[in-house]
């Protein structure tokens, strides 16, 4: 979008790692160094990216098994043939997956722009007063007075511990903490709405590698699911609202003035 700043697509792989054979092994040996386990929260002016790999990915156009249940209801029960009717309903069926997310902060003002399945795009734009935020199977862009900056940027990261903490990986000339613990899988896929855990949801192994000189995230793999973070070069200047965004900030500003105006006197 037109507010937001480019980077050269070079940039991006600045920070990338690969843990392959190539990395020699941690060791359980390794003394923890002194220092924070992962930096959470990036100063003011940071970009970075988030890569997100699957251990299944589907076909351009398949639908999932879940989705197609449905499609054989909607013949038989007039019910689900109305929901069925419904593209947020059949989105929800089967959410599209994150493919990437590009994260840039300039003081207050921040944005997310996401790729995900299906050729789908999100946006989520925030200031110190208003979040607003486009989601994959919407083109409408819900305002709320509120704002996602908090101190901990990486929350799919919170079961890093020094207790887990299983040595330190070598890859090239560089180093990197390596932790391991086995954690529940909405921990990792969803940890902001993870409000309550099942005793029998699923986990799985989770294995972080942080890089010992930054200490910014590098990788997770979680259930052969991967997350990769590549961090950008400081943005110049500070990135503003679109057009679009701002004029939807202005309604709900105009909203808000209209619900807190004092009646007049009769």
């Amino acid at each position: 979008m037109k507010g937001l700043l480019l980077i050269p697509l070079a940039a991006i792989c600045m920070a990338r790692v690969a843990f392959g054979q190539a990395a020699s092994a941690g060791s359980s040996h390794d003394a923890l160094p002194p220092g924070p386990l992962i930096v959470r929260k990036l100063p003011a002016f940071s970009q970075w990216t988030v890569d997100f790999k699957y251990k299944d990915n589907p076909k351009p156009g398949e639908i999932s098994d879940h989705v197609r249940e449905y499609q054989q209801l909607a013949t038989v029960d007039p019910a689900v043939a109305a929901a069925m009717r419904d593209p947020h309903f059949v989105y929800n069926l089967d959410p599209a997956r994150p493919l990437h997310l590009t994260v840039t902060k300039t003081g207050k003002m921040r944005n997310e722009e996401w790729i995900y399945e299906r050729n789908l795009t999100g946006e989520l734009w925030s200031d110190s007063k208003f979040t607003i935020q486009r989601k994959p199977d919407s083109a409408k862009l819900a305002v709320a007075m509120a704002s996602p900056l908090g101190e901990n940027e990486f929350p799919e990261l919170d079961w890093i511990s020094a207790d887990v903490f299983k040595g330190i990986i070598t890859r090239g000339d560089r180093k990197f903490l390596f932790f391991q613990k086995t954690v529940f899988f909405m921990a990792i896929e969803q940890p902001k709405l993870l409000s309550e855990v099942l005793p029998n949801a699923p986990k799985v192994s989770a294995k972080a590698y942080i890089d010992l000189e930054t200490r910014y995230p590098v990788s997770v793999d979680y259930g052969g699911n991967q997350r990769i973070y590549t961090f950008l070069p400081t943005p110049k200047g500070m990135i503003v609202f679109p057009p679009a965004i701002s004029a939807a900030v202005d309604e709900q500003k105009a909203r808000i003035g209209a619900a807190t105006k004092p009646l007049a006197k009769p």
